[in-house]
């Protein structure tokens, strides 16, 4: 498990936004490290360590983005574990996957998990525009609780 320490230069703006980020691809959690450098990031490319961390440290986690296909615990599998153990949070499952999304709206769907899912390979600017979604959205859906 890898804590990427947010940056601290001058004139960077930190998001105390957090962002779990788990693929078995080096080569995406490398972009995603280069992206969200400024965010409070956490990188695995192991989904059982991943769930472990979560269950151990109890941290609380505002984007999850999380890879499809993975040895261990699949997508579907560790988003069970996130609602688990994030039952009266709010949060955002961003599934990547390289298969077909129609399959994965219906396996959502038949497990009741809200997330949504973006096709790979992902481009830098694709992921960037979906996370600040996420971000925009859980501030929504934050005040609407709050009020």
């Amino acid at each position: 498990m890898n804590k990427v320490k947010p940056a601290k230069e001058k004139g960077v703006h930190v998001t105390n936004i957090s962002i779990l980020a788990v693929d078995d691809e080096n080569n995406v959690l490398t972009m995603i490290k280069n992206i969200f450098r400024d965010y409070d990031l956490v990188v695995s490319s192991n989904s059982i360590k991943a769930a472990e961390f979560l269950r151990d440290k109890g941290k609380k986690i505002d984007i999850f983005l999380i890879d499809y296909q993975m040895p261990g615990l699949n997508g579907i599998e560790l988003c069970e574990i996130i609602r688990e153990i994030n039952d009266n949070d709010d949060f955002i499952i961003i599934l990547g996957t390289a298969v077909g999304t129609t399959f994965l709206f219906e396996q959502e769907k038949e497990d009741n998990l809200f997330s949504y899912s973006a096709l790979k390979p992902y481009s830098e600017d694709a992921l960037r525009t979906v996370v600040t979604k996420a971000i925009n959205f859980l501030g929504l859906s934050i005040r609407r609780r709050a009020s």
